[in-house]
């Protein structure tokens, strides 16, 4: 028989298109707005092609009732759906941003730990080496740890790091070869 929401839409009482339901579901939330929409089509494109069939599950509606049934059940079902969806993106990319965050700040724990009681004479090692973890954590092909002068007018390169495989670069003056650096240090 025909369930009559108010008397203004019709539904078929046996509609075999919610036990789609957990898999709409599932597409939402394992691959987000683009599954759900793929989803969501592959729905419509079965249902439409069972509708051509005699045993459609609107058979029981006129046509005219039968389509305006269907978008209803689509559009009831696409819009909750899609923004589920659209949460677990933003979740899972909140959730991504946050632990490199988490990373980063571990990274910087380190190494502001890493020269309290380190002697002198080892400084300079340690330094090297923090730039080129810095370098590939930060994913930079070069890196450098510079000095201000006293007036604060020129930049003197200390140490520098550039990835493996690039060529070194001799000793820089940053006033020269960055002017832009130096202006907006």
């Amino acid at each position: 028989g025909l369930l009559n929401a108010g008397g203004a839409i019709p539904i078929s009482a046996n509609t075999p298109l919610a036990f789609l339901l957990p898999l709409l579901l599932w597409a939402a939330v394992r691959f987000g707005p683009g599954g759900a929409s793929l989803a969501l089509l592959i729905t419509a494109v079965l249902a439409t092609w069972t509708g051509t069939r005699v045993d459609d599950p609107f058979a029981e509606l006129s046509p005219a009732e039968g389509v305006l049934a269907f978008q209803v059940f689509l559009s009831s079902l696409a819009i909750p759906l899609l923004c589920l969806a659209a949460v677990v993106k933003e979740r899972r990319l909140a959730n991504e941003r946050l632990a490199e965050r988490l990373r980063f700040e571990e990274l910087l724990s380190r190494f502001s730990s890493a020269f309290v009681h380190l002697p002198l004479h080892e400084v300079d090692g340690a330094i090297q080496g923090w730039l080129g973890r810095l370098g590939e954590f930060l994913d930079l092909d070069r890196n450098a740890l510079l000095l201000s002068s006293d007036d604060g007018q020129d930049l003197s390169v200390l140490h520098t790091w550039s990835r493996p495989g690039l060529e070194g670069r001799g000793m820089l003056f940053a006033r020269r070869d960055y002017p832009w650096a130096v202006r907006a240090l």
